[in-house]
């Protein structure tokens, strides 16, 4: 969810918010070590 948020956020041009969703994102990822189990998983990356 965060993921998709933050891309709203970035398409909107509201950066600040879009890191604010993009970072949880990341630590999710991260933290979980589910890179291998989820589609996409670097997207969060990508965008910020």
């Amino acid at each position: 969810m965060d993921k998709k948020l933050g891309w709203a956020r970035f398409k909107q041009k509201r950066y600040d918010n879009s890191v604010a969703n993009l970072l949880p994102a990341m630590a999710i990822v991260k933290i979980l070590n589910i890179q291998k189990y989820t589609r996409n998983s670097g997207v969060a990356f990508c965008i910020l």
